[in-house]
């Protein structure tokens, strides 16, 4: 799936609104979780406050393609689609990775909701009916599916889920081989 698709398909799954809709008058808290998912909570050398900054510019910054790139991928673009595309992009390159320095965390990742509505980032190849679990010796949590055939437990990657504190006094032991 192309890059740009690809967000615009995590904004609808997040909750934000569809293109028709102006993202600044969403309410703060489901932007705050979704920029915050988008890079696990790292933040830029100046905060949080630096870090949504960031965020908003790296959002908006596509603005003028938005409405394009909803048949982008669908139809031939033309000639002039593709040079007014690329010479945006070659305009606004250093204000674009400015927030991908946190949000690279993203890359190869997909989005989920937890069992209890949260928001979380795993590993590209969780499906439905994985768990996630803590591990005592880490900081953070991992994606786990159970292997039927062979009562053992695979670990699928890292996860973040957006919110979540983890109290280390419910972990159990398990055994993994």
């Amino acid at each position: 799936m192309r890059p740009l698709k690809a967000l615009l398909q995590w904004e609808a799954f997040a909750g934000l609104p569809t293109a028709d809709a102006d993202i600044d008058w969403v309410s703060d808290d489901l932007v705050d979780t979704y920029w915050q998912t988008l890079c696990a909570s790292a933040l830029l050398s100046g905060g949080e406050a630096e870090t949504k900054a960031a965020f908003w510019e790296w959002y908006h910054i596509m603005d003028p393609f938005l409405d394009e790139t909803q048949d982008w991928y669908d139809d031939s673009p033309s000639l002039s689609k593709i040079i007014k595309f690329y010479e945006h992009l070659r305009a606004i390159w250093y204000e674009l990775t400015r927030f991908e320095q946190v949000s690279n965390v993203a890359f190869y990742r997909r989005l989920a909701w937890s069992k209890t509505g949260r928001l979380a980032l795993v590993s590209r190849i969780t499906r439905i009916g994985d768990d996630i679990m803590l591990c005592g010796v880490s900081d953070f949590p991992f994606v786990i599916r159970n292997m039927e055939e062979s009562e053992t437990w695979r670990i699928m990657g890292p996860a973040y889920i957006h919110g979540m504190d983890f109290d280390p006094s419910l972990c159990q032991p398990m055994q993994f081989n």
